[in-house]
C-alpha cells in the first residue's frame, strides 16, 4: 500500500481492500504552481486529496486575495460549501506549489457509496472533522490574540513558514505582514 493508502487507511480505519476501493474512484492529477483546483463562481463538483505540494483556498476581496485555507501532503480539498449546496464557490483553490492530487467527482463518489456502504461512514468522519476544523479556526479568530494564533499555527503546522510568503501566513490569520514580523522578533528574542 503507498502513502496515500495508507493515510487513509489510518485516518478511517479501513482494510487494504476497502482503501483500494475507495482510491479506484480517483484520478491523479499533476498541477503546477498558480494552476486553478477549482474556480471562483463555478459549482464544485470534486474532491482532492493531495499526494505532494500545497494549494490556498481563497476569497477575493476588492481585487486582494483572503485565505481561507492552506491544503497540503494528506489532506483533503474542495469548497465543500459548493460541493454539498450545488451553488456556485465564492472561493477560488489554487497551488502554492506543483501539486499531485487524487480527484473524485461527486457523481462517482455517490456512485460507489451506494456500491459499498462503508464509503457513507468516510463521509461522515470528513464531515466532522470539517466541522471540528471550522470550529477551532473560528474560536481561536474570536478568543486568541494575533500571537497566539500565529504560535498555535507554528506549532501545528511548522513546516509552513519555509513553504508560505509571509504575507499569506499573514491574510491566513487575519494581520498584516508586519505583525507577522513583530510576533516573530518577539518569540525569537
Amino acid at each position: 500500500m503507498d502513502r496515500i493508502g495508507k493515510h487513509i487507511a489510518s485516518l478511517f480505519k479501513l482494510s487494504e481492500e476497502q482503501v483500494s476501493i475507495f482510491l479506484s474512484a480517483f484520478s491523479r492529477e499533476e498541477l503546477k504552481k498558480n494552476d486553478v483546483f477549482m474556480e471562483e463562481g463555478k459549482i464544485c463538483n470534486k474532491v482532492g486529496l493531495i499526494e505532494s505540494g500545497l494549494m490556498k483556498c481563497v476569497f477575493h476581496k476588492h481585487g486582494d486575495e483572503i485565505i481561507f485555507e492552506f491544503a497540503f501532503e494528506n489532506n483533503f480539498i474542495s469548497d465543500y460549501y459548493s460541493f454539498v449546496t450545488d451553488t456556485p464557490s465564492a472561493k477560488e483553490i489554487k497551488c502554492i506549489e506543483d501539486t499531485t492530487v487524487y480527484v473524485i467527482t461527486k457523481d462517482r463518489l455517490n456512485k460507489l457509496g451506494r456500491s459499498h456502504p462503508f464509503i457513507e461512514g468516510i463521509s461522515r468522519q470528513m464531515n466532522e472533522k470539517l466541522f471540528l476544523r471550522m470550529h477551532d479556526r473560528l474560536k481561536s479568530f474570536l478568543l486568541d490574540t494575533a500571537s497566539e494564533r500565529y504560535m498555535k499555527l507554528m506549532s501545528e503546522r511548522s513546516d509552513l513558514v519555509q513553504r508560505i510568503p509571509q504575507y499569506l501566513i499573514a491574510s491566513y490569520l487575519n494581520v498584516k505582514p508586519e505583525t507577522i514580523s513583530r510576533i516573530r522578533k518577539k518569540n525569537t528574542l
